[in-house]
């Protein structure tokens, strides 16, 4: 094309230092750890985007759109877009495609990572901005007043792209989102080239253009969850993509992958989403168990958080061996998993003397998990072993004891009286309530 050829005899030397600077990054990224040229390169790609942008602003499109009419009949405005308005932002796409496939060359999961994460949109603000700034330049302002309009529409978009995908997590929101996006986006870029006369034939090239490219963004997610191998890298963060669109056909077979790899960042996910949706993930009661005890304290506090309040009976005894185990681990704090403790004490049942029989012979991290269930039980028969524990030379135990009779009695005496939470009073108090509400009384 005769504008290409122009843009790139202007833009030669702008050209071998990005061609030279995607082959070093390259070579950078498989030697070193440091991402520090990654960052380089990326100024340098918003560089030379906008300056490549303000060269095409520079053409009189008045002038052009006559000579092409004159070359080219009717068909000369759609090629005048086709050369003026598309070939820039495609050639600024282009590179970032390649920047990407470059910078996440390191990474799990190459070479998905990246195509997944560009069709999610990952560096397409830079085709934005670069369209706003062709948009700006065209207008009749000076200088510092484009600079500023800029600026202003840059962060506005920002801020409201932001705002809207932080409102509307998931469902076919975001697909009406995104498609609003590019059909405002496609008619100010097709306006300029068609003109004013041909609003509606913007606003419908618009429309048409935001339908292919938002159908090829969910038809790529759906091509690469059908034929990648189950349970691969791809086909879990497509799935997960495709749930965020508000499609339900991935779920059942995301659920199988969770439970075939105990994968519970996958089940983070997905319960996100679900949430965010006001859907549930249903696994029967014994999926759950196994789930539940097959990873880290971490994993099963979250995985406690979603089954507390469910109808799911969980066996008794295994939450206690799963704790006796973990509180082995060292660096690992039992009584900082609320939600497990909180399950525990749900299913606690008649099992009392069995857990403070085990607090006897445990060690002290699984002292105070026994202390936290006992207090979310509300059981009130373990007051006055949680009043000897009140004055235990181990501050620890001690607070955590209190924190139990305060749960147990809904009391605060320490608070209300201004003193230590071993104070006589503060053991009298709790006394008094256990004498008043113990069985048997």
């Amino acid at each position: 094309m005769s504008l290409m050829s122009i843009h790139y005899r202007r833009m030669t030397a702008f050209v071998y230092v990005l061609l030279f600077l995607l082959a070093f990054n390259l070579f950078f990224n498989l030697t070193f750890p440091w991402f520090g040229l990654s960052i380089i390169v990326r100024v340098y790609l918003f560089v030379f985007s906008f300056y490549l942008i303000y060269n095409y602003s520079t053409i009189e499109i008045g002038r052009l759109r006559e000579l092409y009419r004159e070359k080219f009949g009717r068909k000369g405005n759609l090629i005048l877009l086709a050369e003026m308005g598309l070939v820039p932002l495609v050639i600024i796409y282009g590179i970032t495609v390649v920047f990407t496939l470059i910078d996440y060359v390191r990474l799990p999961g190459w070479p998905w990572n990246p195509i997944i994460s560009l069709l999610n949109g990952r560096y397409s603000n830079l085709v934005i901005y670069s369209l706003f700034l062709f948009i700006i330049l065209k207008t009749k302002w000076g200088p510092g007043f484009k600079i500023a309009i800029f600026f202003a529409v840059s962060i506005l978009y920002f801020i409201l792209d932001k705002l809207l995908f932080s409102i509307f997590g998931a469902g076919f929101s975001i697909s009406i989102i995104k498609y609003a996006k590019f059909a405002v986006l496609f008619f100010f870029l097709f306006y300029p080239f068609l003109g004013e006369r041909q609003k509606r034939r913007s606003l419908a090239y618009a429309m048409i253009a935001a339908s292919i490219l938002l159908f090829s963004v969910i038809g790529g997610y759906s091509l690469i969850y059908i034929y990648s191998p189950p349970g691969a890298y791809q086909k879990c963060e497509s799935g997960l993509i495709l749930m965020r669109f508000g499609f339900q056909f991935p779920v059942e077979e995301l659920k199988n992958t969770v439970l075939e790899k105990c994968d519970i960042s996958l089940l983070r996910n997905m319960h996100h989403l679900s949430s965010a949706l006001g859907r549930n993930i249903n696994y029967t009661g014994n999926e759950w168990e196994r789930l539940l005890f097959s990873g880290s304290l971490e994993n099963a506090n979250y995985i406690s958080g979603i089954l507390l309040g469910r109808p799911f009976e969980v066996n008794y005894n295994k939450l206690v061996e799963f704790a006796e185990k973990k509180s082995t681990v060292r660096e690992t704090r039992l009584e900082g998993a609320e939600n497990y403790i909180a399950l525990t004490a749900q299913h606690l049942g008649g099992n009392r003397d069995d857990l403070t029989g085990k607090m006897s012979v445990s060690n002290r991290n699984f002292k105070l998990f026994a202390i936290g269930v006992l207090g979310e039980a509300r059981d009130v028969e373990s007051i006055p072993m949680m009043l000897n524990l009140l004055i235990d030379i181990d501050l620890n135990l001690a607070d955590m004891a209190y924190e139990a009779l305060r749960k147990i009695s809904e009391l605060d005496p320490a608070s209300e009286l201004g003193v230590q939470r071993n104070d006589p009073e503060v053991i009298w108090r709790f006394r008094e309530y256990y004498l008043q509400n113990r069985r048997g009384r």
